[in-house]
């Protein structure tokens, strides 16, 4: 079969709204740039996730590809993992496995919005805005958004349910078509008010701290941004109609990087739903520890304890300062014990536990009883909640 590209080259697989196209290419997530000449195809209408499995196949047959695969579907999928398909939007779960079972391959699958808002932070006209909380708006006969913190994507965000009754104002007020009748200022002042109108309720609900504006919209940012009326400030996506392959690719690489890391301690420890580092045993500990000791010599050196201590959802800013600590005798390794030793001390602590599941949360419901619970959760849009954080991990 050959060999597999490396890690960071991913095939970034983009469908197009009503899945009028498809587009791939091979990308190279740490730059945006293309590896190789890429190839195309369209699917039938109505098409389902058995189809998009198929046509996928194809491409990476084509391309003679065998690495992973980012696959971005605009207006096609749920907007929520784990939700059900449900008419006009095929489940994402679906399409993944379905995609995984065709090519046998590592597969990520997401929206368009998000994979072309993910580009345009990382490669496009986002990126001098990427920090903090920033949202990106798809905007043209359709309107899409998606959601990003410090560049990480917000699973699950209801944006969209803000922009339902985008299409009811068509008839009225649609995009101008550049160089024909309707190319007027008049036709752009309405086109602009639309928008804005829409722009104003997500500023209000969700208080980025930018807004990328993509799609034809971004497209016509000359005649659209002088007309918004928001105080967040709005910048032009810059990449076209490349946007949705590269960021098909680049953010396929952060999910399954997320997913490989889960995969990898729940198989450390033999459990396949989530878990809490507060609650591993001794035993779940050894095994973990195990894994990560790659030299098989029973101790971890710097690298093998920065991976194992990031695997089990333990922030350590300052490595080299965790190795100094861990290593009671000083000979520049960490041994089972002196590792154990510090994680009973500083991360096993009985007040505090770290849920990383839905089946974790219902046992947490179950055995605490009447207990006072305090969530610290991921991701919050509460400002004060977001500056007690800061103060809470401090």
């Amino acid at each position: 079969d050959g060999p597999k590209p490396p890690s960071h080259e991913i095939l970034g697989v983009y469908i197009t709204a009503n899945a009028a196209d498809i587009r791939a290419a091979p990308v190279d997530s740490r730059t945006g740039g293309f590896v190789k000449a890429g190839a195309s195809t369209k699917l039938q209408a109505n098409a389902t996730a058995d189809d998009v499995a198929t046509a996928v196949k194809s491409l990476c047959e084509s391309l003679e590809w065998r690495g992973r695969v980012g696959v971005s579907l605009s207006g096609m999928i749920t907007r929520v993992e784990g939700e059900i398909a449900k008419a006009g939007a095929m489940s994402r779960d679906e399409v993944e496995r379905k995609v995984h079972a065709a090519t046998g391959l590592d597969v990520a699958v997401m929206s368009g919005a998000e994979a072309c808002g993910f580009a345009e932070l990382k490669f496009g006209g986002g990126v001098d805005v990427a920090s903090g909380l920033v949202m990106f708006c798809m905007v043209g006969g359709r309107f899409s958004t998606s959601l990003y913190d410090d560049g990480v994507i917000v699973k699950n965000f209801a944006g969209e349910k803000v922009v339902d009754s985008w299409s009811d104002g068509e008839r009225l007020a649609p995009i101008p078509e550049v160089g024909t009748a309707s190319d007027t200022e008049e036709a752009w002042a309405a086109y602009a008010a639309r928008v804005d109108k829409y722009i104003l309720e997500l500023e209000a609900k969700y208080t980025p701290n930018a807004i990328v504006l993509g799609g034809k919209a971004g497209q016509a940012a000359d005649k659209i941004l002088p007309r918004l009326t928001c105080k967040t400030s709005v910048v032009p996506g810059t990449l076209g109609f490349v946007a949705g392959v590269k960021g098909a690719a680049a953010l396929g690489v952060q999910l399954l990087d997320v997913k490989a890391t889960l995969l990898q301690v729940r198989n450390a420890i033999g459990k396949q739903s989530g878990v809490s580092p507060q609650s591993l045993t001794d035993e779940q500990l050894q095994k973990v520890f195990n894994k990560f000791d790659t030299s098989g010599d029973g101790l971890l050196e710097i690298n093998e304890l920065a991976a194992a201590t990031k695997a089990l959802g333990v922030k350590a800013l300052d490595v080299q300062g965790l190795m100094n600590e861990l290593d009671s005798d000083n000979n520049g390794v960490v041994s089972f014990e002196e590792w154990r030793s510090w994680w009973k001390k500083n991360v096993n602590v009985d007040t505090v536990t770290h849920i990383v599941s839905q089946e974790e949360w219902h046992e947490v419901m179950e055995t605490e009883g009447d207990r006072l619970i305090c969530l610290e959760v991921g991701f919050t849009f509460c400002r004060p909640c977001k500056a007690f954080t800061k103060k809470f991990n401090q």
